[in-house]
């Protein structure tokens, strides 16, 4: 992985927000109604990150799919370390790892301050870490699988809110309660299945700790980043199910999909 290659991506990704934000998504967003400031960039945020995440998880599936990483978890130690490196596989990794870096940045500097600012300050640099250490010490098939886990998932919930700024809150709400149920399966679920399992236990059945003097610290490094990734799933969760409750309670998400707006709520009933 190339460091300039990464670099190089992330500063695409600027351009591609201002040229988006700019030319497309508010031009659009304020014909159909949306003149608030803040909502006017939540919506845009949204809608770049569908527009990121949606190709993203396709190729992230293609790959895993194709080379039976999703339905033989011991292939992704198979070999360790001198699996061979398809240069479609490194590209995918310089452009995920570039678009983290843009997204740390932008969180930081540039969106609109969430509830949850912090979780996703965690989740950002935890997956920046996770990346790096997946390439650099050749942890990059399940690297691949945590791609597959996560990025869907993130489709769903920013087209609801896509859909919740223009007001649209009965197709909202049909990707609200697909959120949910993707959040769990592929969150939760598959991602406790198929990567934790198996870079805890499918690893050692390789003998991976045997390989290199250095691998012993990567992987406990590696095995506990991917377990703050599933705490930080669990949290979120939690609140998209006191969301759930709103929806069922007045039929509409009002401001749910700000997840920890919840947690005051609940707080307060």
């Amino acid at each position: 992985m190339n460091p300039l290659s990464v670099g190089l991506y992330a500063a695409f990704f600027f351009l591609a927000r201002y040229l988006l934000f700019n030319f497309i998504f508010q031009p659009f967003a304020r014909k159909s109604g949306i003149v608030e400031k803040k909502a006017l960039l939540k919506f845009c945020e949204s809608a770049f990150k569908v527009v990121y995440y949606l190709p993203v998880w396709v190729v992230g599936f293609y790959l895993a799919s194709t080379n039976g990483w999703l339905t033989d978890t011991k292939e992704l130690w198979r070999g360790y370390p001198n699996q061979p490196i398809p240069s479609i596989l490194e590209t995918f990794y310089e452009f995920q790892l570039g678009f983290y870096i843009f997204l740390q940045i932008t969180h930081v500097f540039f969106d609109v301050k969430q509830k949850d600012y912090y979780a996703l300050l965690i989740h950002h640099f935890t997956t920046i870490a996770l990346i790096s250490l997946a390439w650099w010490y050749s942890y990059f098939r399940i690297g691949v699988v945590v791609f597959f886990t996560m990025d869907l998932v993130d489709v769903f919930l920013e087209v609801a809110r896509v859909f919740h700024y223009l007001k649209y809150d009965t197709v909202a709400n049909f990707f609200f309660v697909s959120l949910i149920l993707s959040w769990f399966f592929f969150r939760v679920f598959l991602f406790s299945y198929l990567v934790i399992t198996s870079a805890w236990f499918e690893a050692l059945e390789i003998h991976i700790l045997e390989k290199f003097d250095y691998t012993m610290t990567t992987w406990y490094l590696f095995n506990a980043l991917l377990w703050v990734i599933l705490v930080l799933q669990v949290y979120w969760m939690y609140y998209l199910v006191l969301a759930a409750k709103n929806i069922i309670a007045k039929g509409k998400i009002a401001n749910v999909l700000d997840i920890k707006e919840e947690k005051s709520k609940h707080k307060n009933q």
